[in-house]
């Protein structure tokens, strides 16, 4: 504010200020994690489901989708306790990081369940996608670090046109994964309670 003395001569300003660093700090921190799995580090579901809605009105297209579901995580669970589960679900969370575009988004959007969105990806690009996230899935098992293989079911969806609610999309990649899910189930020996196999 400005400061006059006698006869209104002008004297010089006043200014008054605050550091908000450790506000904005703050505000940052819950935004992230408003948005992120604290588990995994990866988006959650209400985000997902925000990008979601954000690519309907948006028209991106082409646009894809995988659903994935990790196989035996409950049985992990169950008889080993929640962090072998946990662990498990952070290296997935990881191998399908890295499998993806700048661009693309994945999320876990339940206990064992990711989701991937794929802007601009036509059928090519999303069998491309699947292709490399089990070539990495292979590689992560291949080195014997970890007490449990990595195994997934995933299933995946394009739409080149607006057509209805992305939510058809997604129920479309679900029905994928679930039908690779069973045909696993009917494998021999492998049962439907499967628990994926300690690595070598």
């Amino acid at each position: 504010s400005p400061q006059y003395g006698g006869q209104n001569a002008f004297l010089g300003v006043i200014v008054t200020f605050r550091d908000i660093t450790r506000r904005k700090q703050t505000e940052d921190e819950l935004l992230y994690i408003s948005m992120h799995d604290p588990l995994t580090n990866i988006y959650n579901r209400a985000f997902f489901e925000r990008e979601l809605a954000r690519l309907e009105c948006e028209a991106v297209y082409p646009l894809s989708v995988i659903m994935i579901d990790v196989d035996g995580l409950k049985r992990v669970n169950d008889l080993f306790g929640h962090s072998p589960g946990d662990l498990l679900l952070i290296r997935v969370a990881a191998v399908l990081r890295q499998s993806l575009r700048t661009g693309d988004l994945v999320a876990r959007i339940g206990g064992d369940e990711f989701a991937i969105l794929l802007p601009g990806s036509d059928q090519a690009t999303l069998d491309e996608t699947i292709q490399r996230i089990r070539d990495n899935i292979a590689a992560e098992n291949h080195t014997g670090k970890n007490d449990f293989t990595i195994c997934i079911s995933l299933g995946g969806s394009v739409i080149n046109e607006p057509c209805g609610p992305l939510k058809e999309l997604l129920d479309q990649a679900d029905a994928q994964m679930y039908l690779e899910k069973r045909e696993k189930q009917r494998e021999p020996g492998v049962a439907p309670d499967y628990l994926p196999p300690r690595s070598a």
